[in-house]
């Protein structure tokens, strides 16, 4: 089976504190990727995330690191069949780090493997998607600040 990989790498005008804070907060999904994702709901512990997307799909995300420090976050889901996304063996690091005056740069990455009869490429596109937009989420979410 094939494996792929996706790659976003964005330089924002915000300090990486802030952005991190936002983008790796474990509980709240909802209100960073509000067109995608309906509800999300923690087990006892935290470290596994129920998400339903608003097209109804049903997919569980465990959080495998979480660094606060270093500003750093791996993830990956759990896969089934129908949860509502292209690829099986999906694993993410969400790095952000500073880079001068006030600004940082958001990296974030993850390996998979496309479900069958879904492409490399397909599959990049579908994770570049969700980081581009949960980014440009975190950058409204700071500037009505």
């Amino acid at each position: 089976m094939a494996i792929g990989q996706a790659r976003l790498l964005h330089k924002l005008a915000w300090p990486a504190d802030d952005v991190f804070a936002i983008l790796a907060g474990w509980g709240n999904l909802t209100k960073v990727m509000p067109a995608a994702v309906k509800t999300s709901e923690l087990d006892e512990a935290g470290y596994v995330r129920k998400l339903v997307t608003t097209g109804g799909a049903v997919l569980h995300e465990r959080l495998l690191r979480y660094d606060a420090e270093r500003r750093l976050q791996a993830y990956e889901i759990l896969d089934t069949e129908n949860n509502g996304v292209p690829f099986l063996n999906y694993r993410a690091k969400l790095r952000i780090r500073s880079v001068g005056k006030g600004d940082c740069l958001v990296d974030w990455s993850s390996r998979f493997n496309p479900k069958p009869g879904k492409t490399t490429a397909e599959c990049r596109a579908f994770a570049l998607m969700i980081y581009r937009g949960a980014v440009a989420s975190a950058e409204r979410m700071l500037t009505k600040r």
